[in-house]
């Protein structure tokens, strides 16, 4: 191993623990971290887990609810007629009917726990809302007089969930039945593939998201690894994902090896991971630890 990559791998660490100790990375372990990172020494690919960590995009707890924040008081969402980026925020506090309804991108055999529902709890909790303005989706349709529906999730990464979850509310129909109602899809964070996806099927939808990835965060073909502008370094790192996943597992179910629709992230939540993210990271099998939860 030369000098220089062996520095790399060892300040990479280093920084990667830092940032647990210091709760920049506030749900990660740090036993846990060094676990995960001991798997790819023991396989002589320590500089692939280097790389994957200083890739890494990991939103803590207070980060999620800084973006669920911020995207509740985006001037795109408040309109031309918003006293203030709070008018939103403001209106779903209050007692009267603001006739607007937050509701979970959730199906009805979907378990409680899916991050949809999670997030819109999330969300009442840090903003104070009054609980009154929450709906389940199919309840929508019976709601009269809306002004405003607002669809939230924590994450967008194809746009086909939403596609699925479009068919289940009705959504064309409930489009039909309020003519003069604003749908918004309100996400953490979103694929640029996905919000794509979804103006092309629901073309009313307005899209508001906290953050926005795209085709530079795919590991192997993003800007990550060309800023390090080494020669042979994307095939190298490539092959020994690829003997990886191999040996483990990685892509022999319903979500391929590089994560669904192959995006290739490397990003997680506090609270659970989006599986458009690289299946290292998260899918914990008979022979790999992972580093954050699904």
């Amino acid at each position: 191993m030369e000098r220089d990559e062996r520095l790399f791998i060892e300040g990479t660490v280093s920084r990667a623990k830092q940032l647990v100790r210091q709760q920049i990375w506030a749900g990660v372990d740090e036993a846990r971290l060094e676990a995960w990172f001991s798997q790819f020494e023991t396989r002589q690919c320590s500089l692939l887990g280097a790389c994957l960590l200083d890739g890494f995009i990991f939103r803590s707890r207070a980060q999620v609810e800084a973006m669920l924040h911020g995207v509740l008081c985006r001037p795109e969402l408040v309109g031309p007629t918003g006293d203030s980026d709070q008018a939103v925020v403001d209106a779903l506090k209050g007692r009267a009917d603001p006739h607007i309804r937050l509701a979970p991108v959730i199906h009805l055999e979907d378990p409680p726990i899916k991050s949809g529902t999670y997030v819109l709890r999330r969300l009442f909790k840090l903003l104070r809302l009054n609980q009154k303005w929450a709906s389940w989706p199919q309840n929508l349709p019976h709601i009269p007089d809306l002004k405003m529906i607002i669809f939230v999730d924590d994450f967008c990464g194809s746009g086909k969930q939403f596609a699925d979850f479009a068919k289940f509310v009705g959504l064309d129909q409930l489009m039909a039945a309020n003519p003069d109602c604003r749908f918004v899809y309100l996400t953490v964070a979103a694929h640029e593939d996905g919000i794509d996806h979804v103006h092309k099927t629901h073309a009313r939808i307005e899209f508001i998201a906290g953050e926005v990835l795209g085709t530079d965060h795919h590991f192997f073909e993003g800007e990550h690894l060309r800023n390090f502008k080494v020669d042979g370094l994307v095939q190298r790192l490539q092959a020994d994902y690829d003997r990886i996943a191999k040996e483990v597992g990685f892509g022999s179910g319903k979500v391929p090896a590089l994560g669904f629709e192959e995006q290739a992230l490397c990003y997680a939540f506090d609270h659970g991971t989006p599986n458009n993210t690289l299946p290292i990271f998260w899918n914990q099998r008979d022979q790999w630890s992972s580093l954050v939860d699904r």
